[in-house]
């Protein structure tokens, strides 16, 4: 005998069953869901530029501020903000563009020519004394150098825009322990030039620039590494 308090399960499935059939009559109108799709897709543009041009005042303010010592923390804050905004993923190809040659003091003694790190895979760090996220990386560069004790892999770094007789005593109190270089105009000039600190440059066995990172990335020592490893198994392979 049928309970009429129970529920109806049968007239309910059917009811959500007819909710799931189109409309008599309905079409998409395909036409219409894709210039909508345009329109949101123009204003999130317009949006993106909007916010680009923006962060782009405030990256030239900073660079106006580098000239100045007395600003140049804050400067180099901005540019960092701006580099972390701008870009989703700052680690940039460059597209293997053949790297200078330079001629450099180093700060442990005599020079480092370019000729010296040629047949190795070279990481050039581009940093300052008076440069916070600089500093930050220096203990995971001195774990970069103590990782590969071998002759194919050299970790250094290029001093710029920074006083030259504070430099030594700036390696020995931040204990670097990978070669220092004093930078000049002409070796930033080579490399392309630096729209802030740190900069840092992987360079291939054969002397060309396979990518540059901007800023204090995020786990960038780690994806240095995985470049290394992959750049060391090329030239292995094709070394035979």
């Amino acid at each position: 005998m049928e309970n009429p308090n129970e529920p109806n399960v049968g007239q309910w499935v059917d009811e959500q069953v007819e909710t799931l059939n189109p409309v008599a009559g309905w079409r998409p109108n395909s036409e219409k869901a894709l210039a909508r799709l345009r329109e949101l897709d123009r204003r999130a543009a317009a949006r993106h530029r909007a916010r680009i041009w923006v962060l782009a005042g405030f990256c030239a303010a900073g660079v106006v501020l580098l000239v100045l010592p007395s600003t140049r923390a804050m400067a180099q804050y901005i540019l960092d903000s701006c580099l972390e905004s701008i870009f989703i993923n700052p680690v940039e190809v460059v597209g293997l563009n053949s790297a200078p040659d330079f001629d450099l003091e180093n700060v442990a003694g005599g020079k480092t020519k370019a000729a010296d790190l040629k047949g190795k895979v070279s990481v050039i760090d581009f940093w300052a004394t008076w440069c916070e996220p600089c500093i930050r990386e220096i203990p995971n560069f001195n774990k970069l150098h103590e990782a590969y004790p071998g002759e194919e892999v050299e970790v250094i770094a290029i001093t710029v825009e920074s006083p030259h007789g504070e430099i030594a005593s700036k390696v020995k109190e931040f204990g670097m322990k990978y070669p220092v270089l004093v930078g000049n105009d002409e070796v930033v000039k080579g490399f392309g030039g630096l729209i802030g600190f740190p900069t840092t440059f992987l360079v291939t066995k054969d002397w060309k620039v396979y990518k540059k990172y901007l800023g204090a990335l995020p786990n960038k020592q780690e994806t240095i590494k995985k470049d290394i490893e992959k750049l060391l198994a090329e030239a292995h392979k094709k070394a035979g």
